[in-house]
């Protein structure tokens, strides 16, 4: 179809663009109650018709996007997005949005206006409420997701976020003092026996923290002849991949003993709920603080940080990294040197020797 010039027309108060449609029907359009308001509308709609766009369907699309914001866009982008993603990629997206929705002027911005300024004012405010980088990030990550869906969804052009340095500095690797930290003293300071077949796992098995939680007696499997890996968990591990990880005769030991003769359900159920414990954070917490562990950096112990000890200890052992790395069930040997503390202690007695 050959293009042809749209023209402008004034009917009564109002102006009025005539226009010839890619489908080659001619269609008239309102374009305002002053010549210049209708002079910039009519380059619109050159610019459209010289993409082979159609203007009624693209000031539709217009009107939609107006409407739709970063809170009634995450509906849509958590069932489509989020259909095969794991439950905890879905539970960091739920605690993202609270977050967000809790900012009125962003979660009410349509997704067509989102510019990075208002995503930085957002990081600000969250900065003066105390939320760390890394959450900051976290959150910040999720609306460039939800913008990205939103581009393929048709329903904005182009994610604003794409090519922005949004991310905020966060701090480097955490370091636990190796030496420092004996798990006998810990284990011997819980006041609850499963706290201590839980804690005794989580230092001596490749598990994390959820994956202990939600462990079934179907995912534990006990070699019948084994050497440093004395038991082997098929679970689904960070990114809901199903992955293999080990355990050492500490944790071979525990679980004989909790498993007994049961085939199936979950290794450690709660008590009330014969359901997975939702939080152990408290007691451990106790714990931690009790055996006097912190972090090289002087903060508390954290229940992750038995992986930091456990990864570090192995290596100080003479575990190689492949074999290190296939132990924890982790993707790369990066992820596996990330976890590696050097024992500066060790350092100093290898050269005193």
């Amino acid at each position: 179809m050959n293009y042809r010039e749209p023209r402008l027309r004034k009917r009564g108060n109002r102006w009025q663009i005539d226009y010839v449609n890619p489908d080659g029907i001619r269609r008239q359009l309102s374009a305002g109650s002053t010549r210049q308001g209708a002079e910039r509308f009519k380059a619109k709609v050159i610019g459209w018709l010289l993409e082979g766009k159609d203007p009624e369907r693209e000031m539709g699309r217009a009107q939609r996007q107006a409407s739709v914001t970063l809170d009634t866009f995450f509906d849509t982008f958590y069932r489509q997005h989020g259909v095969d993603k794991s439950a905890k990629t879905l539970e960091s997206y739920n605690t993202s949005i609270k977050n967000i929705r809790r900012a009125t002027e962003l979660k009410n911005c349509p997704l067509s206006e989102i510019r990075y300024p208002i995503v930085q004012a957002y990081q600000e405010a969250r900065k003066a409420e105390g939320a760390s980088n890394r959450t900051i990030n976290m959150e910040t990550g999720l609306i460039s997701l939800m913008l990205d869906h939103a581009v393929r969804c048709q329903e904005i052009e182009y994610n604003p976020l794409r090519n922005v340095k949004y991310r905020l500095k966060e701090p480097q690797k955490r370091d636990v003092d190796v030496s420092a930290i004996d798990p006998e003293k810990a284990l011997a300071l819980c006041t609850r026996q499963y706290q201590r077949d839980m804690l005794g796992i989580l230092f001596d098995a490749g598990l994390r923290k959820r994956e202990l939680l939600h462990l079934r007696v179907e995912e534990v499997h006990f070699p019948d002849v084994f050497d440093e890996i004395a038991v082997v968990f098929n679970v689904t591990v960070k990114g809901g991949k199903r992955r293999q990880v080990g355990g050492g005769v500490r944790a071979r030991e525990i679980l004989k003993r909790v498993i007994a003769d049961r085939e199936e359900g979950w290794v450690f159920p709660s008590p009330r709920t014969g359901r997975p414990f939702t939080c152990i954070h408290k007691g451990l917490d106790r714990v931690f603080r009790d055996a006097g562990l912190t972090a090289m950096d002087g903060t508390k112990f954290r229940i992750h940080d038995t992986r930091h000890w456990g990864v570090s200890s192995k290596l100080a052992d003479g575990w190689s990294l492949e074999d290190t790395q296939a132990f924890y069930g982790h993707d790369s040997r990066l992820s596996t040197e990330r976890y590696r503390t050097i024992d500066l202690n060790a350092v100093a007695r290898r050269k005193e020797g």
